[in-house]
């Protein structure tokens, strides 16, 4: 619990000094943290999980923005993901989920 009003803190931190002003859910992360409930299941943060270099799934996301062999953008509430590697394609695609297979060689966010 420590460590979660810690991360919250940093996120508050990190957020007022931005330049650019994003919408950030800090209600729902504190209730989420009272509840002691994941916080991407209340504010429909992106959830990222990998297998090695190989294999990504992301959940929340809301659309594919660029699939190319070489680079995938989606687009997620909040933010826009972006996949470079070689060889990616899209293995499974549902309405909230998508794996991406092939060599992942970085994720970053805007």
């Amino acid at each position: 619990m420590k460590a979660h009003r810690h991360f919250v803190r940093t996120q508050i931190r990190t957020h007022f000094f931005q330049k650019e002003k994003k919408s950030y859910p800090f209600l729902h992360i504190a209730l989420a943290s009272m509840l002691q409930i994941p916080a991407e299941t209340v504010t429909e943060l992106p959830v990222l999980s990998m297998t090695g270099r190989h294999r990504l799934r992301v959940e929340n996301y809301t659309s594919v923005l660029t699939y190319e062999v070489e680079r995938i953008v989606l687009l997620c509430p909040g933010i826009s993901l972006i996949i470079l590697g070689k060889h990616l394609k899209i293995a499974r695609l549902d309405r909230d989920e998508i794996l991406i297979e092939g060599y992942i060689e970085n994720i970053a966010y805007r």
